[in-house]
């Protein structure tokens, strides 16, 4: 019964296609350039706080659309639970958070989201 053929995954085939033809109607360039913006505003953002530590390798030819980093006084697991409680979606990673913003996500939730890590 376990491996038994079930009904096919509909609800999942047309989400798929709807997101495929949202990519296309906008074109890959469009989004990976609106993507390396919001990372370069991250970035930007991250960086110009002293107590926060940028541990993703920002020199990297081949740029992806996350960013890590870490509080130089509170611990990350710390970090990650008061972003949370406060409506930031981010992960705990690598020793750090971990923030991977959309194409589409604007400038003001990306401020927001910095603006809510607290100070050393």
């Amino acid at each position: 019964k376990r491996f038994e053929c079930g009904s096919p995954n509909m609800l999942g085939a047309y989400a798929l296609n709807a997101s495929l033809e949202l990519l296309l109607e906008i074109g890959m360039h469009q989004v990976q350039s609106a993507l390396m913006d919001n990372i370069q505003y991250l970035q930007q953002a991250l960086l110009a706080r002293s107590d926060l530590e940028l541990l993703t390798d920002i020199h990297r030819p081949q740029r992806s659309g996350i960013l890590t980093f870490r509080h130089r006084e509170i611990a990350p697991e710390l970090l990650f639970e008061r972003l949370k409680q406060q409506g930031v979606v981010c992960a705990c990673r690598g020793g750090g958070i971990r923030f991977s913003p959309h194409f589409y996500t604007p400038y003001p939730v990306l401020r927001k989201a910095v603006d809510l890590i607290p100070s050393a």
